[in-house]
Parts: C-alpha cells; sequence; structure tokens
C-alpha cells in the first residue's frame, strides 16, 4: 500500500513534505519508465551487454583455468631438487579435477 492509501484508511494527514516527495518520486519513476521503453535506450542496453559478454570472454581467455572452480594440484606436490641450482621445484601441473 502507498503512504497516501495508509493516511486515508487511517484518516491521518500524511503532511504536505511528504506528499510533495512521494509525487516526486512518482514522477521520476515514471519518466525512468519511459525513457526505458526507447529505442534508443534498449539499443545502448544490448550493446552493453554485448560488449560486457566479449570482455569477460577475453579475461577468461587470458587468465586461462587459473580461476577456474576445481582447480589444483593433482595430489600432493612433490618437491625434488632441481639441477639448475635452484633449492626446490614444484613437479606437478594445476589443471581440472574432476
Amino acid at each position: 500500500m502507498y503512504i497516501g492509501d495508509v493516511a486515508d484508511l487511517t484518516q491521518v494527514s500524511p503532511g504536505n513534505e511528504a506528499k510533495k516527495y512521494r509525487a516526486r518520486l512518482d514522477q521520476r519513476r515514471q519518466e525512468r519508465a519511459e525513457s526505458q521503453k526507447t529505442v534508443e535506450t534498449k539499443r545502448k542496453r544490448l550493446f552493453n551487454e554485448k560488449n560486457k559478454a566479449k570482455r569477460c570472454a577475453t579475461q577468461e581467455q587470458a587468465e586461462g583455468i587459473t580461476y577456474e572452480t576445481e582447480c589444483g594440484f593433482d595430489g600432493i606436490a612433490e618437491l625434488v631438487d632441481d639441477p639448475s641450482g635452484k633449492k626446490f621445484s614444484i613437479v606437478s601441473h594445476c589443471h581440472k579435477i574432476i
């Protein structure tokens, strides 16, 4: 229910400021609803959705499987001596665990 309806049912005055505020909000809502129906707004919305999908696909391709769910080391990573002089290296590859 709207505040005006409640005020009428309870026979209480809602006050002038509340009436002005509600009228202003109703006008904004109507203007926004009308602008959402225009062809330009619909076109812009579709354009933004396509750009977002393209951007996400590009970023996922660049990241690889790093941030996918269930991406982890298969079993326990084995630490072995590395002949190149480094102390240890991990002998395991990050891949999706099924």
